[in-house]
């Protein structure tokens, strides 16, 4: 499944591993919270997820 994941997903999936928030992913890749707030719903939806911690496990 990690297959389909773009290059920025994994950065992101990775980062969220780290306990990071949602608003310290943004300033981490100097992105809106909106930005990552989409970036992480096309990840639960590549992953078939609805959740952070349903994602990391």
């Amino acid at each position: 499944m990690l297959g389909k994941l773009t290059r920025r997903e994994l950065e992101l999936l990775q980062l969220l591993a780290t306990g990071l928030n949602n608003q310290q992913l943004a300033d981490h890749g100097e992105v809106s919270l909106t930005t990552i707030e989409w970036h992480l719903q096309n990840l639960y939806a590549k992953l078939n997820v609805s959740s952070r911690s349903a994602a990391l496990a």
